[in-house]
């Protein structure tokens, strides 16, 4: 019984490597993650006024701006 142990575990080693190369080579030719996508500059300021950053009147002033 213990002869089948280490080819078991040999296999099941090379699907974990084969795994981890196609995992970081997915990975390293994906788009970057969404935490670094650039916002729109009417998105920053919509979350400026959500933030309570700005007030009412500046931020439709700078909404009106920025059309």
């Amino acid at each position: 019984m213990s002869s089948w142990m280490p080819f078991h575990f040999g296999g099941i080693l090379q699907l974990v490597v084969i795994g981890l190369i196609i995992y970081f080579t997915v990975r390293m030719f994906r788009s970057p993650a969404s935490g670094h996508e650039t916002s729109s500059a009417y998105d920053i300021l919509r979350n400026r006024y959500a933030s309570g950053e700005i007030d009412e009147q500046t931020y439709r002033r700078m909404k009106d701006e920025l059309k």
